[in-house]
């Protein structure tokens, strides 16, 4: 396959046509797996998995699809939000094509039992077209070879690199299996990274991942926490290596002689644990972020409830948390929020956290001028 593509779909009834480039701007010089299992040594980035692009004709509209092993991505075109994920355990005719499951989502948060759903078959020439990204990806992982440690790069003037730490739970391990939370985690973060490249926050911001890690299993005096609230502040100190809180205790690499894979930007906790900030009793809560805390090594930490691809949204939302804006819809009492901004729907809205509709995945006026003062702090 070619680094550009274009991709004929009729999801709903409605032929599309997306334009795509391959695309790994996301992953870092250097990026590495590690499977913390006995039977696993870790892997190598599916480079030529990633494509984004946009729908032909739609202004407006972005694409980010993983292509190796069916098509997983999301794709958003005017009020129109669609997850494609392959359908698994589906038999189908080998004619009919590879059976996928298309989602027309109501909230980029969290799915819900009331979102219209599809099976969708791809046709035959686009499964030869996904074969060809797939044995293309082999190849390049056997021609890849050893990784050196990757040596940091000035990035250009007015453009700003954030490198962050994944490590995903147990949970999440147990749930897709380590090759499924492989592609879920860097389809999702791809999917971040395009957020933080939108026009509308006129700073390029490049959110790269260069490390996940996958666990298999908790460490050892791993504790289950309750509320976040009490929580948090004890996981914040996650450059402090002596006061480790309950949190990041699950999550510490033990066994690991050098510490500097530590030392990104942002370290960001992937689980299913549904954590809430108030209570011990569920709740809505899907990501928790130290406002303004990515400059500081005690806080500049993410927690995501895992959701589905609704993980890249709620990981930008916490992440522009973590660079200083607050909700362009709350009013201002003791959140962060700006009500003068809350005049349409934006990755900062706080209807995010909870989960209702945002069609848009843009940056309000607001958390641009935020961001300029936390860039200029």
């Amino acid at each position: 396959p070619g680094e550009r593509l274009r991709v004929r779909l009729s999801p709903f009834g409605r032929s599309m046509v997306l334009m795509l480039r391959r695309d790994a701007r996301f992953l870092a010089k250097g990026f590495s797996i590690e499977a913390r299992d006995p039977a696993s040594v870790g892997g190598s980035p599916q480079k030529l998995c990633f494509y984004s692009g946009f729908v032909h004709g739609q202004r407006n509209s972005a694409v980010t699809l993983n292509m190796c092993n069916g098509l997983l991505g999301f794709i958003r075109f005017g009020e129109e939000q669609l997850f494609i994920e392959p359908l698994a355990g589906a038999a189908a005719p080998a004619s009919l094509g590879l059976p996928h499951l298309v989602s027309r989502r109501s909230g980029l948060h969290v799915k819900s039992s009331h979102d219209p759903q599809e099976v969708h078959y791809l046709p035959q020439q686009l499964c030869k077209l996904i074969k060809a990204c797939e044995k293309a990806e082999r190849g390049a992982r056997q021609e890849e070879g050893p990784r050196g440690r990757r040596n940091a790069i000035r990035p250009p003037a007015r453009e700003y690199a954030v490198e962050t730490l994944v490590v995903a739970a147990r949970d999440v391990v147990e749930e897709h299996g380590t090759e499924g939370s492989t592609k879920l985690l860097l389809t999702g973060r791809n999917i971040v990274y395009n957020i933080f490249q939108h026009s509308s926050l006129a700073i390029p911001i490049h959110v790269r991942l260069a490390r996940l890690v996958l666990l298999h299993e908790h460490p050892v005096k791993y504790t289950e926490p309750n509320s976040s609230n009490r929580n948090l502040s004890v996981f914040g100190r996650c450059e402090n290596r002596d006061q480790a809180g309950r949190y990041l205790s699950w999550y510490r690499l033990v066994g690991q002689g050098d510490d500097n894979h530590y030392l990104t930007s942002v370290k960001i906790i992937v689980s299913r644990t549904d954590f809430c900030v108030h209570t011990d009793e569920p709740c809505d809560t899907v990501g928790i972020a130290f406002l303004g805390g990515m400059c500081s090594d005690l806080r500049k930490c993410v927690i995501a409830e895992e959701n589905g691809l609704g993980l890249a949204f709620t990981i930008a939302h916490e992440l522009g948390h973590n660079m200083g804006m607050g909700h362009d819809d709350d009013d201002g009492g003791g959140g962060g929020g700006n009500s003068a901004c809350g005049l349409g729907p934006s990755i900062m809205a706080g209807e995010w956290v909870r989960g209702s509709n945002s069609s848009e995945l843009s940056w309000s006026p607001c958390s641009r001028l935020e961001l300029q003062q936390f860039l200029r702090s």
